[in-house]
């Protein structure tokens, strides 16, 4: 029994080591970290890829799409008109 009890009692202590020295890995690894975070470059955004848009474009984009719209509207206007043609023989 009293060899049991010094067993557990030497197995307390590594552990309490280990706990220890896991403790003190952390807290060099955090002061490793803070030290590279105080010493970097602030995070910038990356250079977007995309072309500048300007007014002109802007204006552009606005005429094709009522000119799309036109269009499909012009599209969907002669199956409207058979469904309506359909509606009023029944």
């Amino acid at each position: 029994m009293e060899s049991f009890n010094e067993q557990k009692t030497q197995r307390i202590q590594e552990l309490e080591g280990l706990v220890d020295q896991y403790r003190a890995e952390v807290q060099n690894l955090n002061e490793q970290l803070s030290k590279k975070e105080d010493g970097s470059l602030p995070v910038t955004a990356p250079p977007s890829n995309k072309r500048p848009r300007d007014e002109e474009s802007d204006e552009r984009l606005g005429v094709l799409s009522r000119k799309n719209r036109a269009l499909q509207d012009g599209l969907n206007a002669p199956f409207l008109s058979v469904s309506q043609r359909v509606n009023t023989i029944s």
